[in-house]
């Protein structure tokens, strides 16, 4: 639970909570926090709703297509159906 009040609370506090220096490596991280509006997006080529950057697929960005597992198989499905049709 104490995970949960210092995430809450500003960097600087965390430190006087925990008894810590402020150039404490834990207090660094706190001030370190990345924005996610900054993240690139791209549009789930089978559902086309929006999806921002995961680091997992950081090495493979440009061939990412879909926004989850589902989707990439729901594609694949309906692509069979439609060469089964032709």
């Amino acid at each position: 639970s104490n995970v949960f009040i210092a995430n809450l609370m500003p960097a600087g506090d965390v430190g006087l909570l925990y008894g810590l220096p402020l150039d404490s490596p834990l207090i660094i991280y706190f001030n370190m926090a990345h924005k996610k509006s900054n993240l690139p997006t791209k549009c789930c080529a089978h559902c086309h709703r929006p999806f921002t950057w995961r680091k997992k697929w950081e090495r493979d960005w440009e061939q990412v297509k879909y926004c989850s597992k589902r989707c990439a198989g729901l594609a694949r499905r309906a692509a069979r159906q439609q060469s089964d049709e032709d």
